[in-house]
């Protein structure tokens, strides 16, 4: 426990309350004093509040904490939340179809020309830009203003609208406002730019065990970022007058979620046609334009959630999420050139999926949480040498595979990425993956990169 000083006994008795509440057992690597004071701080303000720390824990640049679950009381007031400007941005990944067998013949085409891959990847982040000249981008002002919502509880509910409950004799089910989608945007709104979108290929384990099959994934990050500012500034402006709960139910929250969804697989569904692959689609019933289609995706995982507990707290997940929710295993991010990791969880033999990445795996009791990317080192010095001591981390460097972009999506040519140091997932992380409820002999793919698009690390210069 850290010293607190020559400070008065009530202070100290808060402090030592404080810390009891912050689980470091699934931390890899040591909690630095910054983090741990960030963490007693913000829980001087909620007697009910706990952190679980994850294995990807960490502060950026300008101080922010990462990589933990928050759980609160859902009668606290929502100004104890540690809510980020990118609430329920996730990733989206949606399989490419072929009827073919062996090497997917897809692949084959864009590996042979990575140089037109790049031209027609670019292609579609300038479409996206273009968009936005005539139209903005998702704001608050887009939500629809007739729909309606009842109230459902104890039933279950795999979809984004549904919150896990439990009734007073404990019995757990769907407790939760439930939107009726038939409601459509005020008005049409813009694609915002991701922050990466990349074609993947992987060999994936069919419905015959003893069989790896070719496959080619697009995969999407990102959110609505104007919408997600002023989602985090209403939290500002209603502190104080309304509760967690309250936040979590409320149309906005449900609207968001559903919004950068939403924003994720309409870019799928431009980069599959940009790129003529053939991807299950399905019409955006709740966009200003009926006509409007958007990828059905096969998996997702949102980064920053917040969701009811099974305990009846409810929770801010960072940079991790609830592996007894998930619907189709876990989104794994690395840095670009790396690519993406899906890790599986429990085999589900029933599985009428084309391609399964396994169930729900866990307890909350216990853990229930996992980490669903690596991160960058900061640029600070002395914080650089701490993390390097205790975790791996590789330099990235140029690619032929990678394009790099700015936040306005402005391809960016040459940007230095000599301080663009990443933590790597190596066999030690695996390991510590392990105590956190995962079992191992359920695999994870690896993604490898055809083409991508990122956004350009935060501590490069563009020359």
């Amino acid at each position: 426990m850290y010293n607190t000083g020559e400070l008065s006994d009530p202070l100290v008795q808060s402090t030592q309350f404080a810390q009891m509440r912050i689980d470091t057992r699934f931390a890899l690597g040591s909690v630095s004093r910054d983090e741990m004071q960030t963490y007693t701080s913000l829980l001087h303000g909620d007697d009910t509040g706990s952190f679980l720390v994850m294995p990807n824990h960490h502060t950026d640049d300008v101080g922010n904490i990462h990589g933990f679950r928050y759980g609160s009381n859902p009668l606290s007031d929502v100004a104890v939340l540690p809510l980020t400007q990118q609430m329920f941005h996730g990733y989206s990944c949606v399989e490419c179809h072929d009827a073919s067998t062996g090497i997917h013949p897809h692949a084959i085409r864009l590996l042979s020309d990575v140089q037109a891959c790049r031209e027609t990847l670019c292609g579609v982040l300038q479409e996206i830009r273009e968009r936005q000249v005539s139209l903005e981008t998702a704001t608050f002002d887009c939500i629809p203003i007739n729909v309606d919502a009842t109230y459902e509880p104890h039933v279950r509910n795999p979809g984004a609208a549904g919150e896990r409950s439990h009734d007073r004799e404990g019995h757990y089910g769907v407790h939760s406002l439930q939107h009726q989608s038939e409601g459509r945007d005020c008005k049409a709104w813009a694609y915002d730019v991701p922050s990466f979108v990349g074609i993947y290929h992987a060999y994936v384990r069919g419905k015959d065990a003893d069989v790896r099959e070719h496959k080619l994934f697009i995969v999407c990050g990102g959110g609505c970022r104007k919408a997600c500012d002023q989602y985090s500034n209403m939290v500002k402006d209603i502190a104080g007058n309304a509760t967690v709960e309250e936040l979590l139910v409320s149309d906005e929250s449900w609207w968001l979620r559903r919004a950068c969804r939403r924003n994720r697989c309409g870019i799928l569904a431009k980069t599959a046609k940009a790129f003529d692959l053939k991807i299950p689609c399905t019409s955006d019933s709740n966009n200003y334009d009926s006509s409007v289609l958007m990828a059905s995706p096969v998996t997702e995982t949102l980064y920053h959630d917040i969701q009811r507990l099974q305990n009846g707290k409810i929770a801010v997940y960072n940079n991790c999420c609830d592996t007894t929710d998930i619907q189709n295993g876990i989104i794994h991010n690395m840095h670009p050139a790396e690519g993406v990791w899906i890790f599986q969880g429990a085999t589900r033999t029933t599985s009428t999926l084309r391609t399964s990445f396994g169930g729900m795996f866990g307890h909350q009791k216990i853990c229930g949480c996992f980490p669903v990317n690596t991160f960058q080192v900061p640029s600070d010095h002395n914080t650089k040498e701490f993390i390097a001591k205790e975790r791996n981390v590789v330099s990235i460097k140029s690619s032929p595979n990678v394009i790099w972009y700015d936040i306005k999506g402005r391809i960016v040519e040459n940007p230095d990425l000599s301080n663009a140091d990443f933590v790597r997932c190596d066999e030690s992380y695996l390991k510590h993956l392990e105590t956190m409820q995962w079992n191992r002999d359920n695999q994870s793919i690896e993604f490898i990169p055809i083409v991508v698009a990122a956004m350009v690390p935060s501590s490069s210069k563009i020359s």
